[in-house]
């Protein structure tokens, strides 16, 4: 299956529409309606394939933070400085944060596979 590149800035130049009502469609959309079925699911797939990349990035990440975290709590040897605490803190803040990323990018797989299965 063939897929044509993404439109660009360029490609959207000049092509408007107007809806049923006269306001005017954004030039992105109107482009999007001349996609072909195959070709809006070739994209979502590749859309959703960056996204389990990027999951897996942040699977990565996480796993690295676990480490330095260990890392401080073997530096501090029972006793906690104050910055050693305060690093401690962001790092764990780091991780809430990828696992937000994380669930967020679940929720989109989840969205355009939806949207497929309505097509």
């Amino acid at each position: 299956m063939a897929m044509t590149a993404a439109p660009t800035s360029a490609d959207t130049i000049g092509v408007a529409s107007r809806t049923r009502f006269g306001r005017r469609r954004s030039s992105a959309l109107a482009l999007a309606g001349m996609a072909g079925v195959e070709e809006m699911r070739s994209w979502v797939a590749v859309a959703t394939e960056k996204a389990r990349s990027g999951i897996a990035a942040i699977a990565q990440a996480s796993l690295e933070l676990d480490e330095a975290r260990g890392a401080l709590a073997t530096a501090s040897s029972g006793r906690e400085p104050a910055e050693l605490a305060r690093s401690q803190s962001l790092l764990a803040e780091a991780g809430r944060s990828l696992a937000e990323a994380r669930d967020t990018l679940y929720a989109s797989i989840a969205a355009a596979e939806g949207y497929l299965g309505g097509r």
